[in-house]
């Protein structure tokens, strides 16, 4: 109501001419964002019909805590987020919904009204497993140029007490190719194995899939702190993280040791 006032008394300073002016910009405003609007929603449309494929795999529920299905929740969100307003979308893919407890959900059914694919079976029977790409950086191969042949599998695992290696062995047990992000060749990241948030590697490949450029695409993705932290932050991080590994995207550290529900919220896309 104060902005509409606010606004009526603007207007009414202007002369006539102005205040028709005025009034045509704001009208040409309104409208081109409707038609971007519109226009992301049918790139988002397409994208889900015939796009790259992507799955986020909900199948890891019986091994988290109530806190790691509220972050989970919380980073599934911003998923959606992140592909409904990319240039160039992904076919998202939500599997394993049969394992994923209630709480790893968004609240009110909010993902019932994403234009994604809501699946009940785990990936592997859904897709064949030759056809799987599953991201860790426990992987020995560097992932290069997407593929849309290919669905490239992030793992929903948001785990403070690291299960060390959870994707590349699940992989493994279902003859399905394994890589990791090329964050090492491609920037300035202090640890390759750092904890990326699922929104933040949903992220590397939403700009590359745009881009086709990983440098281009890392750096859009992960906050500065994450590309050129101070020696000292490094070392604690070295220290705090020896003696152990973890998948980014799914076994996420929240809290002691490395990871950090600060990243969590800090991170929103």
């Amino acid at each position: 109501e104060a902005r509409r006032a606010a606004r009526a008394a603007a207007l009414a300073a202007l002369a006539p001419a102005e205040r028709e002016a005025q009034i045509a910009a704001e009208r040409a405003e309104r409208d081109a964002g409707y038609e971007a609007t519109v226009a992301q929603s049918a790139a988002v449309e397409a994208a889900l019909a015939g796009g790259l494929r992507v799955v986020l795999d909900l199948s890891y529920g019986a091994h988290m805590s109530a806190r790691e299905h509220n972050s989970l929740q919380r980073q599934l969100s911003r998923c959606w987020g992140a592909n409904r307003r990319a240039a160039a979308p992904v076919s998202l893919h939500l599997a394993g919904l049969a394992q994923c407890p209630a709480a790893c959900l968004p609240p009110g059914g909010d993902h019932l009204r994403w234009k994604v694919h809501r699946l009940d079976e785990r990936v592997e029977e859904r897709f064949p497993p030759a056809s799987l790409t599953f991201l860790t950086p426990d992987a020995p191969d560097v992932l290069g140029a997407l593929d849309p042949a290919r669905v490239y599998v992030i793992g929903g695992l948001v785990d403070r007490s690291v299960q060390k290696a959870a994707s590349l062995a699940r992989a493994r047990g279902l003859g399905a190719a394994t890589a990791r992000l090329p964050l090492e060749a491609h920037s300035a990241i202090v640890d390759a194995r750092e904890p990326l948030t699922l929104d933040a590697v949903l992220t590397i490949l939403l700009e590359y899939n745009a881009s086709a450029d990983w440098g281009r695409a890392i750096t859009a993705a992960l906050p500065e702190r994450k590309l050129a932290r101070p020696r000292e932050e490094a070392a604690r991080s070295a220290r705090r993280k020896k003696g152990g590994s973890w998948n980014w995207g799914e076994p996420r550290r929240e809290g002691g040791g490395g990871g950090g529900g600060e990243d969590d919220e800090d991170e929103a896309g």
